[in-house]
């Protein structure tokens, strides 16, 4: 995690990245759920950097509000953070974009801490069935 943390800072504004990182531990009042996601290289094949392009253009016109981020799932993609969206949501866009897994997180409230936190999972499709376990 603190190589991510690391390699977000270089391409983040100072600004920026304390906003993500706000967010991911459940600080912003406004953000009860997030995901990270992407609509580029679908079932894990590789695409040219045009076509990954126009993919996540689908994805980003779905009116969510995204923050573009760099991510990796095997190779680096173009991903984004959405905030408030639901779990069945996101499975519904990573099935769309036939997507190998979707992390998703909400707010719990954390009784050792006595503060709310964002809790993430990830969801993996099974190839078999194309459900999201």
């Amino acid at each position: 995690m603190k190589k991510i943390l690391n390699e977000w800072k270089r391409f983040l504004t100072e600004s920026g990245f304390n906003r993500i990182m706000n967010i991911l531990t459940g600080n912003v009042p406004a953000v009860d759920s997030v995901a990270f996601m992407t609509a580029a290289n679908p079932n894990a094949e590789p695409l040219s950097s045009k076509e990954n392009i126009e993919l996540n253009k689908d994805l980003r016109r779905r009116g969510l509000g995204f923050i573009r981020i760099r991510g990796r799932f095997g190779a680096p993609e173009k991903s984004f953070i959405v905030n408030n969206i639901t779990q069945d949501e996101a499975i519904a866009a990573g099935k769309e974009f036939e997507q190998e897994a979707v992390i998703w997180g909400e707010k719990t409230f954390d009784d050792v801490r006595n503060k709310e936190i964002m809790s993430f999972e990830m969801k993996q499709m099974d190839k078999y069935t194309d459900a999201f376990e």
